[in-house]
């Protein structure tokens, strides 16, 4: 990756199974942000693996990422934990280049 470390070096630990990466974000009363970090530590993810770019990443996990947030019964009452699942894919076809 051409980000500097401090960029790309994942902030909360990641869940790693033999078919996904799944990233986690955790913050206390603030759902939009906590998805944000679950989000950007993913694309992290996808830049450090698969060699993207971070826009090719959060493009990527617009069509192929899965969201997902703790249920709660008062919304942004305590902590808040989002978490986003990518599939490990065989192949990872960069689709996002303009090809001239």
């Amino acid at each position: 990756s051409s980000l500097p470390k401090e960029q790309t070096q994942l902030l909360f630990p990641i869940t790693e199974t033999k078919t996904h990466w799944i990233t986690h974000g955790v913050l206390v009363e603030n759902i939009p942000q906590t998805t944000n970090i679950a989000c950007e530590e993913a694309a992290k993810i996808l830049i450090g693996q698969r060699g993207f770019t971070p826009e090719e990443a959060f493009l990527f996990l617009s069509v192929k990422g899965d969201l997902g947030l703790c249920q709660s019964c008062h919304p942004d009452q305590g902590t808040q934990i989002a978490k986003m699942t990518v599939e490990k894919l065989e192949v990872c076809p960069r689709p996002f280049r303009v090809l001239l």
